[in-house]
């Protein structure tokens, strides 16, 4: 509704600009990883880690492994 989405736009506005242009993708789709890899790209964008793609019925569990991993890879300045 328009209250949430008022909501993650002021998540947005207040979080820092990343350092660089080095992004990773996380996703739990391979389809819609490669679309947002090519989205990425398309906008100057160098993805460098991923697109990481867990199972479709992946626990929270294994994102958080996947996650952990991008967020530590010091080559990456956004997932």
């Amino acid at each position: 509704n328009v209250h949430q989405l008022f909501d993650v736009a002021q998540v947005v506005v207040h979080q820092p600009l990343p350092k660089g242009n080095r992004v990773a993708i996380v996703t739990n789709s391979a389809a819609l990883g490669t679309l947002t890899a090519q989205a990425c790209q398309s906008w100057g964008l160098e993805v460098v880690h991923g697109p990481t793609a867990v199972e479709s019925e992946a626990s929270h569990e294994e994102f958080r492994v996947a996650l952990d991993a991008a967020f530590a890879d010091d080559a990456v300045d956004s997932v």
